[in-house]
């Protein structure tokens, strides 16, 4: 086994194992200049067994002081915010955020547009 980075000939090869494990979520394009990291897995013979792809995103963190204003309020400037910090991604050329909440304020997101992700949310710090 050893690491390669990814070459265009690898798409249809990954794509296919991709495809065939039915993971529930879309394969990324390689070829975006989101995609930051490409690197693969292969054989022996060279065939590529694994393939793995660092897409830049944004990670949201939002701190909230609960004493201001009403609830009510609170939401409408989360609201005007996220409006901010989705213009500022643009720019930056990023389309995409994650973010970790408790159930509870998920719900909120919801309300703004957000989608619940598959599976669980993991982190490594390195």
């Amino acid at each position: 086994m050893k690491i390669r980075s990814y070459t265009g000939k690898d798409f249809d090869r990954i794509r296919q194992f991709h495809s065939e494990a039915k993971f529930g979520f879309e394969m990324c394009d390689p070829s975006d200049v989101r995609v930051l990291i490409r690197e693969c897995l292969v054989d022996d013979e060279g065939i590529v067994r694994m393939a793995a792809f660092g897409r830049a995103q944004v990670n949201a963190y939002l701190l909230v002081d609960g004493t201001w204003k009403t609830p009510e309020e609170r939401l409408e400037a989360i609201e005007i915010l996220e409006f901010a910090m989705i213009e500022k991604a643009k720019a930056l050329g990023l389309d995409q955020a994650t973010a970790q909440v408790d159930p509870r304020f998920g719900q909120r997101l919801k309300m703004f547009g957000w989608d619940k992700s598959i599976g669980e949310t993991w982190h490594k710090e390195f």
